[in-house]
């Protein structure tokens, strides 16, 4: 395949002959439903169409439409228990996590784990009773008994509820949620149990867990899930949103669109029937025509923005810009990785490093004593995402890690080695270790080479944190669908779950919270490094509660057993309390000299009568409720009460424990003004207290801070972030933090407006890199340029920011503005503009000449010599007389743009950067201000020529032959540019701004001056330069006399 590139300059160039390659199955089982729609609809006139037709893109964003009207529907047609629905979104959370766990079902049918019956109408009315659209018996009795009393429930285990009564009355499996419910809904209860349930394995893993639960120390009982025979608490869920072939129904309120005032919806079952499902995520260069798990973090993340007040209009209309781009999560990924192997193995080859990442090589590069000491750093990496989503970033982690050790440790030999040597080390019960090592053994041996390989990075390396309970949720699920592709399923054993491992239990690896809150009633969590524990020690000497702490969540996290899961969850909530109760003495000294008068005291029972009635006083006294304070805890532990807090130093001690915190911090953080609003109130109010290089104006700077605090000394933070980072003074501290703590920080920027890449983003964004932490030498901060178009992100180039920040001669711990650089040529440019001694703000008066500006833009900018029309974006300025029309001149030009794309937004005209921009002494004003004056009118008459009454414009776009002339005569005349640097601004954003357009005879004369000058950088080209001077004076009129002032004024006025 063969096809042309268009290339900046306006010519095309031809890529190398490239192969394409689509497989279709023949597989008669294999429907082929998404790839046939999506050929039908295909259109192979030319390339891009041919790859479009085979692109999975354009099916997910189908697939989130339809699952998006689906939602908005179905929140208004279902109800579920009192206590969920008098939650803040609570229907919605509820109605999300229905569609999560669905959708894990329908990718356990790719693996024939669950049986079509349920899923089928015509089948279900031979299982349910009186199954008909009105009812709501599918949700309970199917679904919910799959959910909670299969999935969740080993299979020699697995019953319908006894009728039994005991305590009080109540039945002995009353608030049993693993047992089967809803008998009188079944034709045939214990016909359909075992035909359709008993075969299905036991998966564990929390997902199916039910979220009913009893209130700690009361009777009461909170219900979530609804599954219960009380049906004053079972939830509403008619069978025809599941069912219903199509109806229409007026969502126009729920997208703010009147075009969705008649939508067709469908049940959710029959729109997932429409659809091909693979079980493997997609790889950049392997891509199956069908949906893979990571839809879910597309799909889910713009669900969860919809109901989230700071992003629910534009998530309404969006179709996945809450995610990131999953090139941009790949290259960030392979980026902090690369840096984490160099940081730590300094001589190791830079080429060979990038083979090792190169996913066209299978090889492994290196050497074995180099491989060994790769292998041994995977395992010790420990990264962390602080604002987790859905689980992008830590899913392409595990995904190139796995990658990684294939090539490293194709056989799992030194992988294997590794995991029994922590065993050797950490355990000394001899009973205990040996079960363990068979545990291993058996894993490497029965399952797929990959799932070792999974299994041991998901328990051991990737943690992840949001403040959304429910994508954390669905972050977990990603894991646990990954874990089952690799599971070696073998239907003959039935008697042993048909080999299947339960799942891990990943509650204390990605967790819900405020990553940015780390207080609870003001008081810090934080714990100091400790030297390491054994794990299950034999001797008695007393473990601090933290190391007992991490000891129990090590054994819950591989516990499959529900009771003995509720046991160590008991164990954990006493040891949560424990180390609060410790932290609440050190913060109380009162506490001490309590504890100190009742050593006195000769009767054990009298000293501890006396702390507790003094403590209970000291409480009191203090409007603290100590049982109010542990109930949190334990809730907030337990995951039954979202936390708008997190203890990184407790519930991921083992990080920092062993440590010191975390080798990479990585992620897609949330950005934007939303620490305003009253839901984040608490959280503003922490930032401003604590965070000392935080601003509270945008989000995403306290979470940079963090990222850094959460890193151990060589780690590295790698963000995307809003391109806020380069041009807000607010972002002031931030910067000075980067620069001043890491060996250097790179960031590249890209505007949302044209980049593909980043096209559904909300904002324009950029990519932070920032690399080993504390190191000796802090070479600074570069950038590259802000891309309108994506460029090839592997060969960003980037520039050194020292001297360059705005204002001039301003440094990292002032207030400033940092330059988007990038390309070396750009910095010249700023060099000969930065030796200027003026600037605007010496020329901008309080009074003197008028001249109007235009205060937004993005493609152009505009002044005008008059007012242009009535709009709240134009505005005024009183300049000095004489500097008039270069200003106006100025402010139209490509150069005026250059500086302004360098160190603004890219949209807004702000006044700090007009008055920094640098402005050539009056002498030399008054030398050209005939030409000026007569640019100024012309320029004005044909700007004016372009105006769009209609809708208040200028099509500037028309008339950009005399932008570049005004670039040219500035660039020449006033700031000393040559012509290579003056066609490269006029080239600038050729993207959005079409190139030079110079006419015919300038752009002549400039090709052959940039031609002698590449042949011969010496070279006399003064003639060429005298007959553009020629041009210029014929273009604007002037008369021989004004060619002499303009020509003959330096020398009269001896001005050099």
């Amino acid at each position: 395949m063969i096809y042309d590139i268009p290339k900046a300059n306006g010519r095309r160039d031809w890529n190398n002959y490239r192969r394409f390659t689509y497989f279709v199955s023949s597989d008669p089982k294999i429907t082929n439903k998404t790839f046939l729609k999506q050929i039908g609809d295909g259109d192979f006139s030319f390339l891009e169409k041919v790859k479009e037709a085979f692109s999975v893109e354009p099916v997910t964003k189908q697939f989130y439409q339809e699952i998006s009207n689906w939602y908005f529907w179905a929140v208004k047609n279902v109800r579920f228990p009192d206590d969920i629905e008098k939650e803040p979104n609570g229907r919605n959370m509820a109605v999300i996590r229905l569609i999560t766990r669905i959708i894990f079902i329908w990718f356990m049918k790719e693996r024939k784990l669950t049986p079509n019956e349920l899923f089928d109408e015509k089948n279900l009315i031979d299982i349910l009773e009186d199954f008909h659209p009105s009812k709501d018996n599918y949700y309970k009795a199917i679904l919910q008994n799959l959910f909670f009393a299969t999935l969740n429930t080993r299979q020699d285990e697995r019953r319908f509820r006894s009728d039994k009564r005991g305590y009080k009355g109540y039945n002995t499996d009353f608030g049993n949620h693993n047992v089967y419910r809803y008998e009188y809904l079944f034709k045939n209860s214990e016909e359909a149990i075992e035909k359709y349930f008993l075969p299905i394995p036991f998966l564990n893993g929390g997902l199916f867990e039910c979220l009913d639960y009893k209130s700690k120390n009361k009777e009461e009982r909170k219900y979530i899930d609804g599954f219960t025979d009380l049906k004053k608490y079972q939830p509403q869920v008619p069978n025809y949103l599941f069912f219903a072939e199509e109806e229409i129904t007026d969502l126009s309120k729920d997208y703010d669109d009147a075009k969705y005032e008649k939508t067709k919806v469908k049940g959710l079952i029959k729109t997932l029937s429409q659809y091909n499902f693979t079980i493997d995520e997609n790889e950049p260069d392997d891509i199956e025509i069908a949906l893979d798990p990571e839809l879910l973090g597309k799909v889910f993340e713009n669900l969860l923005a919809s109901y989230n007040p700071e992003t629910a209009t534009t998530a309404r209309k969006a179709t996945g810009s809450y995610y990131t781009p999953r090139e941009i999560v790949d290259y960030m990924v392979d980026e902090s990785l690369k840096e984490y192997f160099k940081t730590h193995i300094p001589e190791i080859e830079e080429e060979k490093l990038n083979k090792l990442f190169a996913k066209e090589d299978s090889t492994n590069p290196f050497d074995i004593e180099t491989t060994i000491k790769l292998i041994n750093l995977i395992d010790a990496l420990r990264i962390v995402d602080p604002a987790v989503g859905s689980g992008a970033f830590p899913m392409r982690v595990l995904s190139r890690l796995v990658s990684l050790l294939h090539k490293l440790d194709p056989d799992n030999s030194q992988w294997k080695k590794i995991q029994i040597d922590a065993i050797l080390k950490s355990v000394k019960d001899p009973i205990l270790q040996k079960e363990l090592i068979n545990q291993v053994e058996k894993r490497f041996k029965e399952k797929n080479p990959d799932y070792g390989r999974k299994l041991y990075l998901i328990e051991k390396c990737i943690y992840g944190v949001d403040i959304q309970q429910i994508a954390v949720e669905i972050a977990k699920l990603r894991f646990f669908i990954s874990l089952l592709v690799d599971e070696r399923i073998d239907f003959d054993k039935k008697d042993e779950n048909y080999g299947i491992e339960p799942l891990p239990n990943l509650d204390f690896k990605i967790m819900q919270g405020n990553s940015l809150i780390s207080s609870f009633y003001e008081i810090y969590f934080k714990q100091e490094p400790e030297s390491k524990n054994m794990l299950f020690e034999l001797d008695e000497r007393p473990k601090p509660p933290i190391s007992e702490f991490e000891e129990l969540k090590s054994q819950y996290q591989n516990e499959p057993d529900v009771f003995k899961k509720q046991d160590l969850r008991k164990k954990i909530d006493e040891k949560i309390v424990q180390i609060f109760e410790e932290k609440l003495n050190e913060h109380l000294p009162e506490i001490k000299q309590i504890e100190e008068k009742a050593s006195q005291l000769p009767k054990r029972e009298d000293k501890d009568r006396y702390i507790r009635e003094e403590k209970e006083k000291l409480f009191k006294k203090l409007g603290f409720d100590l049982e109010k304070a542990k109930e949190d805890l334990i809730a907030y532990t337990e995951g039954r009460k979202e936390k708008n807090l997190f203890f990184w130093d407790i519930y991921f001690a083992e990080v920092f424990a062993e440590k010191g915190g975390f080798d990479i911090v990585i992620g897609n953080p949330p950005y934007g003004n939303i620490l305003d609003k009253d839901i984040n109130k608490n959280t503003k109010k922490f930032v401003e207290k604590n965070f000392k290089y935080s601003t509270p104006s945008d989000i995403s700077s306290p979470f940079i801070e963090t990222g850094f605090n959460l890193l151990k000394e060589k780690g590295n933070l790698v963000f995307i972030i809003t391109y806020a980072i380069t041009f807000n003074k607010d972002f002031s501290k931030s910067r000075e933090l980067l620069s001043k703590n890491f060996e250097r920080v790179l960031i590249y920027t890209f505007d949302r407006d044209r980049c593909r890449t980043f096209k559904s983003m909300t904002q324009s964004v950029s990519i932070l890199k920032c690399f080993n932490k504390n190191a000796p030498v802090k070479e600074g901060i570069y950038t590259s340029r802000m891309f309108r178009e994506t460029p090839d992100i592997n060969s960003i180039e980037v520039t050194n920011c020292n001297g360059y920040l705005l204002p001039k001669n301003s440094n990292y711990s002032q207030s400033h503005r940092l330059p988007k650089i990038g390309e070396k040529i750009n910095r010249q440019i700023l060099e000969k503009l930065f030796q200027f001694n003026h600037n605007g703000e010496s020329v901008i008066k309080n009074k003197d000449s008028k001249i109007w500006i235009r205060t937004s833009g993005n493609y152009w900018y505009n002044a005008f010599d008059r007012k242009p029309y009535n709009s709240s974006e134009i505005s005024f300025l009183y300049v000095e007389k004489d500097f008039a029309n270069f200003l106006i001149l100025l402010m139209n030009s490509s150069i005026f743009y250059f500086w302004f794309r360098i160190y603004g937004d890219g949209r807004h005209m702000n006044v700090d950067i007009l008055e920094s921009f640098p402005i050539p002494d009056k002498e030399k004003i008054l030398r050209f201000n005939v030409l000026l004056d007569k640019m100024r009118a012309r320029f004005m008459d044909k700007l004016f020529s372009v105006f769009d009454k209609k809708r208040n414009r200028f099509i500037t776009s028309n008339i950009k032959s005399e932008i570049d002339l005004i670039d040219l005569i500035l660039g020449k005349y006033f700031y000393n540019l040559d012509h290579e640097e003056i066609i490269h601004i006029i080239n600038y954003d050729y993207e959005v701004r079409r190139g030079c357009k110079l006419d015919k005879p300038f752009y002549i004369f400039i090709n052959q001056i940039l031609s002698a000058k590449k042949q011969n950088s010496e070279a006399d080209t003064s003639q060429l330069e005298r007959e553009i001077d020629q041009l210029v004076y014929k273009l604007y009129g002037l008369t021989p006399e004004e060619i002499e002032i303009v020509e003959n004024f330096a020398k009269e006025k001896g001005i050099n």
